[in-house]
Protein backbone atom coordinates (compact mmCIF):
# COMPACT_ATOMS: atom_id res chain seq x y z
CA UNK A 1 0.00 0.00 0.00
CA UNK A 2 1.22 3.46 -1.07
CA UNK A 3 2.61 5.58 1.87
CA UNK A 4 0.45 8.63 2.68
CA UNK A 5 1.47 12.44 4.27
CA UNK A 6 1.21 13.18 7.54
CA UNK A 7 -1.46 15.88 6.39
CA UNK A 8 -3.85 13.16 4.65
CA UNK A 9 -3.59 10.52 7.78
CA UNK A 10 -4.50 13.72 10.04
CA UNK A 11 -7.92 14.66 7.69
CA UNK A 12 -8.42 11.13 7.56
CA UNK A 13 -8.34 9.97 11.52
CA UNK A 14 -10.48 12.62 11.82
CA UNK A 15 -13.13 12.21 9.38
CA UNK A 16 -13.08 7.98 11.14
CA UNK A 17 -13.62 9.67 14.39
CA UNK A 18 -16.95 11.38 13.20
CA UNK A 19 -18.45 7.75 12.97
CA UNK A 20 -17.16 6.73 16.46
CA UNK A 21 -16.43 3.17 15.14
CA UNK A 22 -16.34 0.52 17.84
CA UNK A 23 -13.23 -1.92 18.01
CA UNK A 24 -15.42 -5.22 16.78
CA UNK A 25 -17.67 -3.24 14.31
CA UNK A 26 -16.96 -3.43 10.59
CA UNK A 27 -15.95 0.08 8.96
CA UNK A 28 -15.72 -0.85 4.87
CA UNK A 29 -14.40 1.58 2.48
CA UNK A 30 -15.62 1.58 -1.09
CA UNK A 31 -13.03 3.72 -3.73
CA UNK A 32 -11.60 3.37 -7.04
CA UNK A 33 -8.87 4.10 -8.93
CA UNK A 34 -9.38 7.64 -9.42
CA UNK A 35 -9.90 8.32 -5.78
CA UNK A 36 -7.57 5.41 -4.29
CA UNK A 37 -5.25 8.00 -2.30
CA UNK A 38 -8.07 9.24 0.34
CA UNK A 39 -9.40 5.70 0.11
CA UNK A 40 -5.77 4.24 1.29
CA UNK A 41 -5.78 6.79 3.86
CA UNK A 42 -9.59 6.48 5.04
CA UNK A 43 -8.24 2.78 5.29
CA UNK A 44 -5.12 2.79 7.30
CA UNK A 45 -6.91 5.28 10.17
CA UNK A 46 -10.01 2.86 10.44
CA UNK A 47 -7.51 -0.46 11.01
CA UNK A 48 -6.13 1.87 14.34
CA UNK A 49 -9.55 1.74 15.88
CA UNK A 50 -11.81 -1.45 14.03
CA UNK A 51 -12.42 -4.10 12.14
CA UNK A 52 -11.42 -2.36 8.42
CA UNK A 53 -12.26 -3.70 4.87
CA UNK A 54 -11.91 -1.80 1.62
CA UNK A 55 -13.24 -2.70 -1.98
CA UNK A 56 -11.47 -0.68 -5.09
CA UNK A 57 -14.53 -1.05 -7.62
CA UNK A 58 -14.06 0.84 -11.39
CA UNK A 59 -15.22 4.29 -11.64
CA UNK A 60 -19.53 4.29 -12.72
CA UNK A 61 -19.02 6.85 -15.09
CA UNK A 62 -22.02 9.35 -13.55
CA UNK A 63 -23.11 10.69 -10.07
CA UNK A 64 -25.62 8.58 -9.40
CA UNK A 65 -25.66 5.11 -10.60
CA UNK A 66 -25.36 2.46 -8.57
CA UNK A 67 -22.20 0.06 -7.48
CA UNK A 68 -21.50 -3.47 -8.72
CA UNK A 69 -24.32 -6.05 -7.24
CA UNK A 70 -21.50 -7.75 -5.01
CA UNK A 71 -20.32 -4.18 -3.90
CA UNK A 72 -24.01 -3.33 -2.72
CA UNK A 73 -24.53 -6.77 -0.78
CA UNK A 74 -20.93 -6.07 1.14
CA UNK A 75 -22.19 -2.61 2.33
CA UNK A 76 -25.61 -3.99 3.34
CA UNK A 77 -23.69 -6.11 5.87
CA UNK A 78 -21.27 -2.99 7.18
CA UNK A 79 -21.35 -0.99 10.40
CA UNK A 80 -20.16 2.41 9.05
CA UNK A 81 -19.39 2.86 5.17
CA UNK A 82 -16.86 5.62 3.96
CA UNK A 83 -16.92 6.12 0.10
CA UNK A 84 -14.28 7.93 -1.52
CA UNK A 85 -15.30 7.99 -5.43
CA UNK A 86 -15.03 9.52 -8.25
CA UNK A 87 -18.45 9.80 -8.87
CA UNK A 88 -21.18 10.10 -5.91
CA UNK A 89 -22.62 7.32 -4.65
CA UNK A 90 -24.97 9.58 -2.05
CA UNK A 91 -28.03 9.12 -3.81
CA UNK A 92 -27.79 5.49 -4.92
CA UNK A 93 -29.88 3.01 -3.71
CA UNK A 94 -27.12 0.92 -2.38
CA UNK A 95 -26.39 3.57 0.09
CA UNK A 96 -30.29 3.85 1.32
CA UNK A 97 -30.19 0.13 1.76
CA UNK A 98 -27.42 0.13 3.66
CA UNK A 99 -28.20 3.17 5.53
CA UNK A 100 -31.87 1.58 6.15
CA UNK A 101 -30.13 -1.06 7.96
CA UNK A 102 -28.24 1.23 10.43
CA UNK A 103 -25.02 2.01 8.90
CA UNK A 104 -22.91 4.96 9.36
CA UNK A 105 -22.36 6.64 6.17
CA UNK A 106 -19.74 9.24 4.66
CA UNK A 107 -19.50 9.63 0.87
CA UNK A 108 -16.72 11.72 -0.93
CA UNK A 109 -17.07 11.89 -4.70
CA UNK A 110 -14.62 13.43 -6.63
CA UNK A 111 -12.38 13.82 -3.72
CA UNK A 112 -8.78 14.82 -3.90
CA UNK A 113 -6.23 14.57 -1.43
CA UNK A 114 -6.02 18.45 -1.18
CA UNK A 115 -9.71 19.12 -0.86
CA UNK A 116 -9.59 16.55 1.67
CA UNK A 117 -7.36 18.41 3.95
CA UNK A 118 -8.60 21.83 3.38
CA UNK A 119 -12.19 20.64 4.15
CA UNK A 120 -11.58 18.42 7.27
CA UNK A 121 -9.40 21.46 8.52
CA UNK A 122 -12.34 23.42 9.69
CA UNK A 123 -14.08 23.32 12.89
CA UNK A 124 -16.88 20.76 13.12
CA UNK A 125 -18.40 22.31 16.26
CA UNK A 126 -19.19 25.69 14.59
CA UNK A 127 -20.26 24.04 11.09
CA UNK A 128 -22.81 22.63 13.60
CA UNK A 129 -23.90 25.43 15.07
CA UNK A 130 -24.17 27.19 11.94
CA UNK A 131 -26.38 24.55 10.45
CA UNK A 132 -28.48 24.50 13.59
CA UNK A 133 -28.85 28.42 13.35
CA UNK A 134 -30.12 28.94 9.65
CA UNK A 135 -32.44 25.67 10.28
CA UNK A 136 -33.65 27.34 13.01
CA UNK A 137 -34.32 30.86 10.62
CA UNK A 138 -35.95 27.87 7.77
CA UNK A 139 -38.26 26.67 10.57
CA UNK A 140 -40.14 30.03 10.01
CA UNK A 141 -39.97 30.96 6.56
CA UNK A 142 -42.52 30.19 3.85
CA UNK A 143 -40.71 31.64 1.02
CA UNK A 144 -36.64 31.53 -0.09
CA UNK A 145 -35.24 33.96 -2.96
CA UNK A 146 -31.94 34.16 -4.09
CA UNK A 147 -29.98 36.61 -6.90
CA UNK A 148 -26.97 36.46 -8.07
CA UNK A 149 -25.61 37.03 -11.71
CA UNK A 150 -27.70 35.94 -14.01
CA UNK A 151 -29.40 34.38 -11.49
CA UNK A 152 -32.56 34.97 -9.78
CA UNK A 153 -35.82 32.26 -7.77
CA UNK A 154 -37.57 31.64 -5.34
CA UNK A 155 -38.58 28.50 -3.70
CA UNK A 156 -40.71 26.98 -1.03
CA UNK A 157 -39.58 24.42 1.24
CA UNK A 158 -40.65 20.86 0.75
CA UNK A 159 -39.39 17.35 1.95
CA UNK A 160 -40.27 16.05 5.43
CA UNK A 161 -37.03 17.88 6.95
CA UNK A 162 -34.04 19.66 6.49
CA UNK A 163 -30.66 18.17 6.18
CA UNK A 164 -27.84 20.08 8.63
CA UNK A 165 -24.62 18.26 6.71
CA UNK A 166 -22.08 18.60 9.87
CA UNK A 167 -19.95 15.86 9.07
CA UNK A 168 -21.41 13.55 12.54
CA UNK A 169 -22.52 10.22 11.57
CA UNK A 170 -22.20 8.75 15.29
CA UNK A 171 -25.83 7.56 14.80
CA UNK A 172 -27.06 4.81 13.54
CA UNK A 173 -28.68 5.36 9.95
CA UNK A 174 -26.79 8.80 9.72
CA UNK A 175 -25.01 10.06 6.56
CA UNK A 176 -22.46 12.96 5.36
CA UNK A 177 -20.92 14.24 2.35
CA UNK A 178 -17.11 15.25 3.56
CA UNK A 179 -16.07 17.35 4.07
CA UNK A 180 -19.84 18.76 5.26
CA UNK A 181 -20.79 21.82 5.52
CA UNK A 182 -24.02 22.29 4.28
CA UNK A 183 -27.84 23.26 5.44
CA UNK A 184 -30.57 21.51 2.75
CA UNK A 185 -34.12 21.16 1.96
CA UNK A 186 -35.99 19.75 -1.09
CA UNK A 187 -37.27 23.02 -3.45
CA UNK A 188 -40.85 23.25 -3.69
CA UNK A 189 -42.38 25.28 -6.63
CA UNK A 190 -38.84 26.38 -7.09
CA UNK A 191 -39.80 29.26 -10.11
CA UNK A 192 -36.75 31.33 -12.12
CA UNK A 193 -33.19 30.69 -13.26
CA UNK A 194 -29.79 30.36 -12.62
CA UNK A 195 -26.13 30.47 -14.04
CA UNK A 196 -23.75 28.12 -12.05
CA UNK A 197 -20.22 29.32 -10.91
CA UNK A 198 -18.94 25.79 -11.97
CA UNK A 199 -18.77 24.75 -15.45
CA UNK A 200 -16.56 21.54 -15.50
CA UNK A 201 -18.61 18.28 -14.41
CA UNK A 202 -17.54 14.65 -14.29
CA UNK A 203 -19.47 13.33 -17.71
CA UNK A 204 -20.33 17.15 -19.00
CA UNK A 205 -18.88 20.56 -19.91
CA UNK A 206 -21.12 23.82 -19.73
CA UNK A 207 -20.75 26.76 -21.72
CA UNK A 208 -19.72 30.14 -19.33
CA UNK A 209 -22.83 31.68 -18.72
CA UNK A 210 -25.42 28.70 -19.44
CA UNK A 211 -28.39 29.55 -18.30
CA UNK A 212 -31.07 26.44 -15.95
CA UNK A 213 -34.60 27.73 -16.19
CA UNK A 214 -37.25 26.14 -14.20
CA UNK A 215 -40.98 26.48 -13.88
CA UNK A 216 -42.70 24.66 -10.42
CA UNK A 217 -39.65 22.65 -9.67
CA UNK A 218 -38.93 21.61 -13.21
CA UNK A 219 -36.41 22.35 -16.05
CA UNK A 220 -37.80 23.77 -18.94
CA UNK A 221 -34.72 24.88 -20.64
CA UNK A 222 -31.38 24.90 -20.61
CA UNK A 223 -29.66 27.50 -23.12
CA UNK A 224 -27.02 25.40 -24.05
CA UNK A 225 -28.07 22.48 -26.13
CA UNK A 226 -25.28 19.96 -25.41
CA UNK A 227 -26.09 20.08 -21.53
CA UNK A 228 -29.80 20.34 -22.55
CA UNK A 229 -29.32 17.13 -24.63
CA UNK A 230 -27.73 15.07 -21.91
CA UNK A 231 -30.07 16.17 -19.15
CA UNK A 232 -32.88 15.23 -21.42
CA UNK A 233 -32.12 12.09 -21.82
CA UNK A 234 -31.56 10.92 -17.96
CA UNK A 235 -34.75 9.69 -16.56
CA UNK A 236 -36.07 12.02 -13.93
CA UNK A 237 -33.02 14.39 -14.81
CA UNK A 238 -34.97 17.36 -14.82
CA UNK A 239 -36.79 17.65 -11.66
CA UNK A 240 -35.81 19.95 -8.58
CA UNK A 241 -34.13 18.13 -6.21
CA UNK A 242 -31.99 20.13 -3.08
CA UNK A 243 -31.53 23.70 -2.18
CA UNK A 244 -28.64 24.50 0.11
CA UNK A 245 -26.33 26.92 1.88
CA UNK A 246 -22.62 25.86 2.07
CA UNK A 247 -21.25 26.53 5.85
CA UNK A 248 -17.69 25.22 5.40
CA UNK A 249 -15.20 28.01 6.29
CA UNK A 250 -12.46 25.18 5.37
CA UNK A 251 -13.42 24.81 1.53
CA UNK A 252 -12.72 27.18 -1.20
CA UNK A 253 -13.56 26.98 -4.83
CA UNK A 254 -12.05 24.37 -6.46
CA UNK A 255 -14.08 24.04 -9.42
CA UNK A 256 -14.76 20.51 -7.97
CA UNK A 257 -18.57 20.67 -6.79
CA UNK A 258 -18.08 18.30 -3.85
CA UNK A 259 -15.62 21.53 -2.49
CA UNK A 260 -17.53 24.36 -3.83
CA UNK A 261 -20.97 23.68 -2.62
CA UNK A 262 -19.60 23.56 1.08
CA UNK A 263 -18.21 26.73 1.05
CA UNK A 264 -19.05 29.59 3.17
CA UNK A 265 -21.11 32.20 1.40
CA UNK A 266 -22.44 29.79 -1.59
CA UNK A 267 -25.43 27.98 -2.05
CA UNK A 268 -26.49 25.73 -4.56
CA UNK A 269 -29.16 23.90 -6.25
CA UNK A 270 -29.73 20.23 -7.67
CA UNK A 271 -32.02 18.29 -10.20
CA UNK A 272 -32.82 15.22 -10.31
CA UNK A 273 -32.64 12.36 -7.56
CA UNK A 274 -34.15 13.99 -4.54
CA UNK A 275 -35.22 10.23 -2.01
CA UNK A 276 -31.75 10.69 -0.10
CA UNK A 277 -32.89 14.35 0.85
CA UNK A 278 -36.75 12.80 1.87
CA UNK A 279 -38.11 14.33 -1.41
CA UNK A 280 -39.60 11.37 -3.89
CA UNK A 281 -38.01 11.41 -7.14
CA UNK A 282 -36.06 8.33 -7.77
CA UNK A 283 -33.44 9.90 -10.44
CA UNK A 284 -30.35 8.44 -12.26
CA UNK A 285 -28.71 11.35 -11.67
CA UNK A 286 -27.98 13.98 -8.86
CA UNK A 287 -26.14 17.22 -9.82
CA UNK A 288 -25.43 20.51 -7.91
CA UNK A 289 -25.22 23.63 -9.19
CA UNK A 290 -23.09 26.15 -7.35
CA UNK A 291 -23.78 29.66 -7.11
CA UNK A 292 -21.73 32.28 -5.78
CA UNK A 293 -21.56 35.16 -3.65
CA UNK A 294 -25.60 35.00 -3.51
CA UNK A 295 -27.78 37.66 -1.87
CA UNK A 296 -29.91 35.69 -0.09
CA UNK A 297 -33.78 36.48 1.72
CA UNK A 298 -35.75 34.20 4.20
CA UNK A 299 -39.18 36.11 3.24
CA UNK A 300 -38.21 39.46 3.80
CA UNK A 301 -35.22 38.80 6.10
CA UNK A 302 -31.63 39.81 4.47
CA UNK A 303 -29.31 36.69 5.42
CA UNK A 304 -26.87 36.93 3.23
CA UNK A 305 -25.42 39.88 0.86
CA UNK A 306 -23.26 39.08 -1.99
CA UNK A 307 -21.81 36.00 -0.01
CA UNK A 308 -21.46 37.78 3.26
CA UNK A 309 -23.46 36.66 6.05
CA UNK A 310 -25.77 38.80 7.77
CA UNK A 311 -27.11 36.52 10.67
Amino acid sequence: MASVSNSLMKAARKAILLSKPRKKELLLVVTDELTLDVGNALFKAASESCNALMLVIQPTGQHGLEPPKLVAETMRKADILYCPTKYSLTHTNAVRAAKRRGARIATLPEMTEEMFVRGMSADYSWIKKENQKLARLLNKTKVVKVKAKNTEFTTEIGGKRFLLDDGDISKKGSLSNLPAGETAFVPKNLNGHWSPYNTQFPTFKCMKGTKFIARNNYVTNITDPKVKNYFWSIRNGRYLAEFAIGTNPGARLSGKVIEDEKVFGTCHVAIGDSKSLSGNIDADIHQDFVIDKPTIWFDDKLIMDKGKTLV
